[in-house]
């Protein structure tokens, strides 16, 4: 910034503070320190003749050597040549002594003792006093000056020091405020625990090469670890032990990394590395180096305590082009799941499955959205009379081309991706609808079964709203409905097995609001009677890969009259699955089976979402 010299009739003093004034006003500005101290040295060679040189320094006041680290003014030359080591008699010069007291230092260069190794080449430009201007806190690692030389011995008194001061405690504050933004900055991008960069920083860093990734057809690695069982460390040692884990193994990870390579604490006990210019086998690798490293060290707990730590680390790279940041973090997750269920302490290297997974992920999210999942509803018949009875709800995915997708090919896959509260929620809801649709239109209720995961159960807030809307549609059909409410859900034995409690708590919800329950799939491994005799199960449906055997396996047969024996005793109805065709309906009807469903009686049949509804809205306001 250069300043115009001030009039002629303004004198010396004045001329000094209008450039202190000037100086002071940018450093009150939120910029970089240095750019403004620069500016400063600026503006007083050009405020005034009399100041022949002003150069700065800003680091270490213990430094081999002070140099100028910028100058301006006529005797330029002299601070280019300057050179302040660590001498007795450098170490009593005014630069030296300004930044160790931290205090102004006036010296007039033709006579001061302590100006000797100076004197010479000052006198040669004509410099006859100076004033050192520290800023920056005493005792801290990084200070600075500011050197002023004038032309007259006296200069500095004549004009007065406290503009000077005043600019000296504007510096401090400036250093301070810069020292406070690198803080934050560190703050933003390094985990204070692990000394490795946050997962926001990561992120960024991610972007940056898949960006570079694409336009230089280049790739890169990822690896994802997990330090296993550190919820009992946790539990067993405490938060304390538990930090100093996360710190042992973040320092074994950079001790095995490459010097190119980046490493974050991904959150909580992960962490994520970067590698780049590496292929798959290079990552598995040196994801290899990384897990035995931190197996063979264990972690010093104090107190003569240790703890052995392993992780798990999942490895995904990617190719030359085609796969986004959202994929490949997608494929070394699951590759790090696989590591964790394969018995931890393990690498394990993404596969195309773990692809196809992300790919069943983003349709399942973008199916829910576009209300492209839908139930099916295939007909349940009461065997006694062919009476159309139920109607089971089956999950169906119609994809963007229309193709509808059977629940065969994604429900396993959503059960892995943790989406599978979300399917059941979606139709279930849907279900209901169609359910008051039959109901308010006029038609005689019809029971419905819809197929729970226990993933819908652990999420109370999905099981709130289900409990919310069924009370509405309830209240709306009235008298209508009978006296039994027309929903029943269904669960496997597989979802149940486990802690009876536990499921009797996360069942209760729907039980007390007189949601009926089914024991799906019975027979088909674990056939749990524990559960039957503990559960208020209404229907009992009974697996079709036992139905099959009926009329081939006379044992199969004993054991369906066995279940149909026991669940008449215990007043539950049974429903066999996957009847298709005549002969074993007839076998089922004289064993005394209650109802039947299979293609012998109709394949599930798709509905447009909210079909009818408008109908049962105009039915229900009447």
């Amino acid at each position: 910034m250069n300043h115009p010299l001030p009039a002629p009739d303004l004198d010396e003093r004045s001329i000094v503070q209008q450039a202190m004034l000037s100086a002071g006003a940018d450093l009150a500005q939120d910029e970089d320190t240095l750019a403004i101290l620069k500016r400063f040295c600026d503006t007083l060679v050009t405020a005034s003749s009399h100041i022949r040189l002003v150069w700065m320094f800003i680091g270490d006041p213990e430094s081999a050597v002070l140099r100028a680290q910028y100058a301006a003014g006529p005797a330029l030359a002299y601070a280019e040549g300057l050179s302040i080591g660590l001498s007795e008699a450098e170490r009593a010069g005014p630069a030296r002594r300004g930044l160790e007291k931290h205090e102004m230092v006036v010296t007039h260069t033709r006579d001061a003792a302590v100006f000797s190794p100076w004197r010479e080449q000052a006198q040669a430009f004509g410099l006859e006093a100076s004033l050192v201007i520290p800023f920056g806190k005493a005792g801290e690692t990084s200070r600075g000056i500011v050197s002023v030389y004038a032309d007259l011995p006296d200069y500095f008194e004549q004009v007065g020091l406290d503009s000077f001061a005043a600019f000296g405690y504007l510096a401090d504050a400036a250093m301070a405020q810069a020292a406070l933004r690198q803080k934050l900055q560190r703050m933003a991008t390094v985990d204070s625990l692990s000394g490795l960069l946050t997962r926001q920083a990561m992120q960024e860093i991610l972007q940056r090469f898949v960006a570079q990734a694409q336009r230089q057809s280049s790739g890169f690695c990822l690896l994802l670890c997990d330090i296993d069982r550190f919820k009992i460390i946790n539990d067993n040692y405490g938060h304390q032990a538990g930090d100093l884990v996360i710190a042992a193994t973040a320092s074994a990870l950079r001790q095995s990394l490459r010097t190119e390579d980046w490493a974050s604490r991904w959150g909580g006990e992960e962490f994520l590395c970067l590698l780049p210019g590496t292929a798959c086998d290079g990552g598995k690798s040196l994801a290899e180096r990384v897990r035995s490293a931190v197996a063979s060290q264990p972690v010093d707990l104090g107190d003569g305590r240790s703890v052995s730590v392993t992780v798990s680390i999942g490895v995904a790279c990617l190719p030359a082009a085609g796969v986004s940041l959202q994929e490949l973090l997608a494929r070394v997750d699951s590759a790090l799941y696989d590591a964790k269920a394969g018995g931890r302490n393990r690498v394990v290297r993404a596969s195309t499955q773990a692809h196809s997974l992300y790919f069943m992920a983003n349709e399942i999210d973008q199916a829910i959205s576009e209300d492209r999942l839908r139930p099916a509803y295939q007909p349940i018949i009461r065997l006694a009379d062919g009476a159309l009875v139920a109607e089971e709800a089956l999950a169906r995915l119609v994809q963007a081309d229309g193709q509808m997708m059977e629940a065969a090919r994604f429900i396993v896959q959503a059960s892995q991706l943790q989406l599978a509260h979300r399917i059941d929620h979606a139709i279930m809801r849907q279900t209901m609808d169609q359910c008051a649709v039959r109901v308010l239109s006029g038609q005689a209720p019809l029971t419905r079964l819809v197929n729970i995961s226990a993933d819908l159960l652990r999420h109370p807030e999905l099981v709130d709203d289900l409990i919310g809307r069924a009370k509405v549609i309830c209240s709306a059909c009235g008298d209508r409905i009978g006296t039994q409410k027309p929903l029943v859900i269904e669960i496997t034995e597989r979802e149940l097995l486990g802690d009876l409690q536990e499921a009797k708590r996360l069942l209760e919800p729907f039980l007390e609001y007189g949601i009926r329950l089914a024991l799906d799939d019975f027979g088909s491994g674990y056939s749990s009677f524990h559960y039957l005799a503990e559960l208020p199960f209404s229907f009992l449906k009974i697996s079709g890969d036992l139905i099959a055997q009926v009329n081939v396996n006379p044992r199969g047969r004993r054991i369906l009259r066995g279940i149909q024996d026991l669940a008449r005793d215990m007043e539950v109805l049974t429903i066999a699955e996957g009847v298709e065709d005549q002969a074993t309906a007839d076998t089922l009807r004289e064993i005394g089976i209650d109802w039947v469903q299979g293609y012998l009686y109709g394949r599930p049949k798709l509905l447009e979402p909210g079909a009818g509804l408008a109908d049962a809205r105009t039915a229900a306001a009447s």
